[in-house]
């Protein structure tokens, strides 16, 4: 046995690290939370950073403590991108055989300075029950009572991307961001419909 200090990351720059459940913690609390001044604003887990007022989204976004990385658990991943130094995250899951695995094709270098990419199964329960995309994330995904029944139980994660412009860290959808998703499991034969909630529209608590 060693000691480990919680207080230091365990990931280094340009890594993708594959974290047990309390390390994962330890390093979204560094990634979100940790800052020198202890009066800064903190950032929960499950908030858009976007959602920020601009100074706050500037102190995490600021180049002296965005370390581009991937933060991998078997809850959730979250991908931390600078957008001339991608070619670490180019393909990436939760630490579960049976994730939506996604490979990033495009992202627009040059109008995108930042990514921060998240995901989390929507039907995944924690060992109390309660339900790890409200957890993660604050809210469900679901379909109104009129549309549910015409459509199956989610088949890959929620995947929660956001990117931000260079220098205002405002966030922006001008540029084109491709990306290519696997779905293990899925049958040959049933068709793979993604539905798209934007920023905006996030208020809604998930209902599509």
């Amino acid at each position: 046995l060693k000691s480990v200090c919680r207080g230091a990351s365990v990931c280094p720059e340009l890594s993708m690290c594959v974290l047990p459940a309390a390390r994962f913690a330890d390093e979204m609390a560094l990634w979100r939370r940790t800052f020198t001044d202890p009066q800064a604003f903190k950032f929960s887990d499950s908030w858009f950073i976007s959602a920020a007022d601009l100074p706050q989204r500037a102190a995490l976004l600021h180049n002296d403590r965005f370390v581009p990385k991937g933060l991998i658990s078997a809850e959730r991943a979250e991908i931390l991108i600078q957008a001339e130094r991608w070619g670490y995250a180019r393909e990436f899951q939760r630490n579960d055989p049976a994730a939506s695995r996604v490979r990033l094709t495009h992202i627009g270098v040059g109008v995108v300075d930042k990514l921060v990419i998240s995901m989390v199964n929507p039907l995944a329960q924690d060992a109390n029950g309660n339900s790890l995309i409200l957890r993660e994330f604050g809210r469900r995904y679901m379909f109104d009572a009129t549309t549910a029944p015409h459509w199956s139980a989610w088949k890959t994660d929620v995947i929660r991307v956001e990117r931000f412009k260079p220098g205002a860290v405002r966030m922006t959808e001008e540029a084109d961001f491709q990306f290519e998703v696997y779905v293990p499991g899925l049958a040959a034969d049933e068709d793979l419909v993604m539905f798209r909630q934007s920023f905006a529209d996030s208020g809604s608590g998930g209902i599509l």
